[in-house]
């Protein structure tokens, strides 16, 4: 079955946070951290989100199997919380929604993301799609991080 990418609605966000839970399980399981972010964010701060970001989905059928959220701030896209169901992982899907996000803000000078530090297969896509680290920083204390941005060219 074919993956539609598309923007998401606020009635998503109960779907697309219980999913990114169970997505990112694995990388704050990598990273020795089950306090990230992604993992204790609550619905409230996912319907908030909305004001601030265009959440983009991918739909196989009626099921949300991704999502990756992404904002402008001045001339820089910020995209993150890239996520696809683990079942789907490895399909290219995760390319995709990035690939979409990035066309979001086609004016952008730049495009930046922070990722896990050992999170070496997202690096991998990340690297792949023209990124390069520009810094670290830790989440928490504890859970080592990536800055990684390309410019617009």
């Amino acid at each position: 079955m074919d993956v539609e990418i598309t923007v998401a609605d606020k009635g998503d966000a109960q779907q697309i946070l219980e999913l990114q839970k169970i997505a990112f399980h694995k990388e704050a399981a990598l990273n020795g951290d089950m306090q990230i972010a992604p993992m204790v964010e609550v619905l409230d701060d996912t319907e908030s989100a909305f004001a601030t970001h265009v959440f983009l989905i991918a739909r196989q059928g009626s099921d949300i199997i991704g999502s990756v959220r992404v904002r402008a701030e001045d001339d820089t896209c910020h995209i993150g919380r890239l996520f696809v169901a683990p079942e789907h992982q490895g399909q290219g899907i995760g390319r995709k929604l990035f690939i979409a996000a990035e066309e979001k803000f086609p004016s952008a000078g730049s495009y930046r993301l922070i990722t896990g530090k050992l999170s070496s297969g997202n690096i991998r896509l990340y690297e792949s799609l023209g990124y390069q680290v520009t810094g670290e920083m830790m989440e928490n204390g504890r859970t080592p991080l990536v800055v990684m941005e390309k410019d617009r060219a």
